[in-house]
C-alpha cells in the first residue's frame, strides 16, 4: 500500500498524452487516468457489485411500506408473478414454496420475498438479506417463458394466519432501463392448531341374568284298595 501511495500522485492541470490540458489526472506508475473517469469507473463497478444481488425491503409487504422493485426499475411492462405452496401447515413444520415470474423483457430477473413470522430458508439461486429472501444473482430466462425460485419456510409454533409477500423484476439485462417490475403478490398461510385428543372412559357394564323359577312336579303312584268280604255261611 505504501508503494502504491508513492506511485500514485495527483497532478494539477496536465496535458494528456498528445493533447492539451484537460483537468486533474491521476498517475499510478506509468498509467495516467483522468480523476473524473477513474471515479466513474469505480462508481459503476461498485454499483454493479451491489445490484448483482437482490435487495430486501421491496417485496410489497405493508410492514416495509408496500414498495416493490418499481421503486428503482421501470420502462417496460407485461411481467407477472405468483407465490405457490401449502396454505395450511402444522405449527413448527417446514414447507416448500415457489416464487414464479413471467412476461416482460424476459432476459433475466430477480425477486424479493418476505413474511413477518417464522423463518425463511434460502434455496438455489437465493440468499437471505435481513430475514428476507432475495436473488443471489440475476437469473437468466434462457429463452423460457418463466423463471422461478424455490425456498422453504418454517412455520411459527403459534397457530394463526400469516401472509407471505413477494415481488420481482423482469429485466432486459442492459443495466439501465427497460425493466418490467411485477406487482406485489401474497399468499395467506394458516398454521393450524394440533388436534385435541379426548379420552372417554366408560364405566364397566354389569349384566344380571335372572333365571326363571324352577317348577318340580311329583306324581304319586295310584293307590289300589282291595276289600275282601267275609264268606257267607248259609244254615238250613
Amino acid at each position: 500500500m505504501a508503494k502504491l501511495r508513492q506511485k500514485a500522485r495527483t497532478l494539477g492541470p496536465a496535458r494528456k498524452p498528445g493533447g492539451s490540458p484537460s483537468g486533474i489526472w491521476l498517475r499510478i506508475g506509468t498509467l495516467l487516468i483522468p480523476i473524473m473517469a477513474a471515479g466513474i469507473i469505480m462508481l459503476f463497478a461498485g454499483g454493479a457489485e451491489a445490484r448483482s444481488r437482490g435487495i430486501s425491503g421491496y417485496s410489497g409487504n405493508p410492514t416495509t411500506g408496500g414498495v416493490t422493485c418499481a421503486q428503482c426499475h421501470g420502462g417496460a411492462t407485461g411481467s407477472s408473478a405468483a407465490l405457490t405452496g401449502p396454505v395450511s401447515v402444522a405449527p413448527g413444520s417446514t414447507n416448500s414454496y415457489t416464487f414464479t415470474m413471467s412476461g416482460g423483457p424476459a432476459v433475466q430477473g430477480g425477486f424479493n420475498v418476505s413474511i413477518d413470522n417464522g423463518t425463511l430458508i434460502a434455496g438455489t439461486g437465493s440468499a437471505l438479506d435481513g430475514g428476507e429472501l432475495v436473488h443471489s444473482s440475476p437469473q437468466s430466462f434462457g429463452g423460457a417463458a418463466s423463471i422461478a425460485w424455490t425456498f422453504e419456510w418454517t412455520a411459527p409454533t403459534a397457530p394463526g394466519t400469516y401472509v407471505m409477500w413477494g415481488a420481482g423484476m423482469s429485466g432486459n439485462g442492459s443495466g439501465t432501463s427497460g425493466d418490467a417490475p411485477t406487482a406485489a403478490v401474497s399468499l395467506s398461510i394458516t398454521v393450524t392448531a394440533p388436534p385435541t385428543t379426548t379420552t372417554t372412559t366408560m364405566p364397566p357394564t354389569t349384566t344380571t341374568t335372572t333365571a326363571p323359577p324352577t317348577t318340580t312336579t311329583t306324581t304319586a303312584p295310584p293307590t289300589t284298595t282291595t276289600t275282601t268280604a267275609p264268606p257267607t255261611t248259609t244254615t238250613t
